[in-house]
């Protein structure tokens, strides 16, 4: 007769160790959420007068904006297939850092002295971190 009041009490302790597990993940699944778009927030609108100090042509600069789009509708699916099958995490991660690194990169080539060279390499930066952002966020 005491077995079931125990196996009970400790039944109920592990449903709130669950319950309380499910609620880290859901708080970190947030997080991991709210991070990406954090960065790309800040960093969006520094770009565009980034790239105008660079003296990119506007029509290059339109073509920044198509490039995500563009990739995105090819790549979404794609991936998309390729995460069902190996799961989510790896290409969390994998975005992730390229959004970082094009975060990052993108404003330190604005420090390059020679403007020929820092125009095609802020593009590309700028294209790695919106496609990544768009990859992460859908």
């Amino acid at each position: 007769d005491e077995l079931l009041p125990a196996m009970a009490d400790l039944s109920g302790a592990l449903c709130n160790a669950q319950r309380s597990a499910s609620t880290l993940e859901k708080i970190a699944a947030q997080l991991a959420v709210a991070m990406p778009e954090l960065g790309w927030s800040v960093c969006e609108p520094l770009f565009m007068p980034l790239l105008l100090d660079l003296e990119v042509p506007k029509s290059l600069i339109a073509i920044c904006w198509v490039i995500s789009p563009s990739v995105g509708f090819f790549l979404q699916p794609f991936v998309g297939a390729l995460s069902d099958k190996y799961g989510r995490r790896p290409f969390i991660v994998v975005f992730s850092t390229i959004a970082v690194l094009g975060l990052v990169v993108t404003p330190l080539i604005a420090l390059l002295s020679l403007k020929a060279a820092a125009r095609p390499l802020s593009i590309l930066a700028f294209g790695m971190a919106d496609v990544s952002h768009d990859m992460l966020v859908t």
